[in-house]
């Protein structure tokens, strides 16, 4: 068996969730392609782990595909690939373990993947594969 191979970066305390930020209404606006370009990273993946500390939510994410990466640090352990992200408001988007998502969001310092309540997150479906790999060669 190969040993996982793990990427570490310096610990910051990134976003913190605030009143008024966790109090938006939490929904998803626009389509895939309209929040492609606006995002750092995009992917689709099974919520391995969650965790709830200072009122975020960190979660693991094994990775279906990746579509674009951003700086979003990404480990590997033999072919399979996750990452780690903190959805800031921990109800807002609700991530669930076990569920495939596709997920948008931006990078923080950490490497770490930020889901903010106006991040795009939906389902991830088999039929929405040919859209993400034709945004996947836009041109941002």
């Amino acid at each position: 068996t190969e040993q996982p191979v793990t990427t570490t970066f310096p610990v910051t305390t990134g976003l913190k969730p605030t009143v008024a930020l966790c109090q938006q209404k939490c929904r998803r606006t626009g389509t895939l392609e309209g929040n492609y370009c606006s995002s750092d990273f995009v992917l689709a993946g099974t919520v391995i782990t969650t965790i709830t500390r200072d009122g975020s939510l960190h979660a693991t994410v094994s990775i279906i595909n990746i579509y674009k990466e951003g700086n979003l640090a990404i480990q590997q352990a033999g072919k399979n690939m996750s990452a780690r992200l903190t959805v800031v408001c921990k109800q807002c988007p609700l991530l669930r373990r076990g569920l495939n998502y596709i997920i948008m969001g931006q990078v923080g310092e950490d490497g770490r993947g930020k889901i903010m309540p106006n991040s795009f997150i939906m389902m991830f479906k088999t039929k929405n594969q040919k859209l993400l790999d034709a945004l996947k060669n836009k041109q941002c």
